[in-house]
């Protein structure tokens, strides 16, 4: 089965995590060690956050396979956990879940070779390697830059596109969800699928009490405020702040101008140039 949303109720664990796969992360309500408001509209959660440690460093293994034993949703994520166990060590550990999962199947992590009929023989549904030895035009998803850990396209759906490999620079280009192109070097690792989840966007709040399950407080209005908590406080009924909008820290929220001296000057030409023309004619 694959892990789509109709199959979801079947295939996500329902129980509790692997505890030494888990750590426990205490919130501090947006405040710093002074006791100093450092994040607004912030409160601590009724209870702490377990999170779950992600193994985003199985590149560094070789020629090894991990095979997957369960699905998890982690509440501190967007994308689906994937529980697999590495077939050469035993060890269990969590990596971000790919939509080509399966139950039972296994995850190729830097294989020597790939010969005929590898992938439905062995039941392969991704194979995590270095960009060198991907196909362009590949779908990629949780990608490393060189030997760090995997830092583009690891939410809940996203997904790159492996553009093309310059060999003499030893760089690979990749296009990201946003639509800019970056270079990394071509011994940078990723997985051949797309991350799972895709849905999530469609996901919304039904009630007002679900954001502060999560730790997110409501935001008040500027001109509601005394003068002294922000600088549209203050004054007889309703007033609009009497000023441009302005942060809590008095800088301008819809910016500031940007127009350089060099745009300035080549106006002033282009008028002077007109109003010469109006004259002679």
């Amino acid at each position: 089965m694959a892990l789509n949303k109709k199959s979801f109720s079947n295939l996500v664990w329902g129980k509790s995590p692997i505890r030494s796969l888990c750590f426990v992360k205490k919130t501090f309500s947006g405040r710093n060690n002074f006791g100093r408001v450092t994040i607004r509209h912030r409160q601590s959660r009724a209870v702490n956050k377990v999170v779950r440690l992600v193994n985003f460093k199985l590149f560094n293994l070789k020629n090894d396979f991990a095979q997957i034993i369960r699905f998890e949703r982690d509440p501190n994520r967007t994308v689906f956990l994937a529980l697999v166990r590495l077939l050469r060590s035993g060890f269990l550990c969590y990596i971000p879940a790919l939509s080509s999962m399966k139950l039972g199947h296994f995850v190729a992590i830097n294989p020597d070779f790939i010969k005929k009929n590898f992938f439905s023989k062995l039941r392969i549904v991704s194979v995590l390697s270095k960009l060198v030895f991907i196909q362009k035009g590949s779908t990629v998803s949780n990608i490393s830059f060189s030997s760090t850990a995997s830092i583009f396209c690891r939410s809940a759906g996203s997904k790159a596109k492996l553009q093309a490999h310059y060999p003499k620079s030893g760089l690979s280009s990749i296009l990201l969800p946003s639509g800019k192109a970056i270079l990394v070097p071509l011994d940078s690792s990723a997985y051949t699928s797309e991350n799972s989840n895709k849905f999530n966007y469609l996901r919304k709040f039904y009630k007002a009490g679900q954001p502060r399950y999560r730790g997110y407080r409501p935001e008040v209005r500027g001109v509601a405020m005394n003068p002294i908590d922000h600088p549209h406080g203050g004054g007889e009924g309703k007033t609009s702040g009497g000023r441009s909008s302005v942060s809590p820290w008095g800088i301008l929220t819809k910016g500031y101008k940007t127009t350089s001296i060099r745009k300035l000057k080549l106006r002033a030409k282009i008028r002077r140039k007109h109003s010469l023309l109006n004259k002679n004619f």
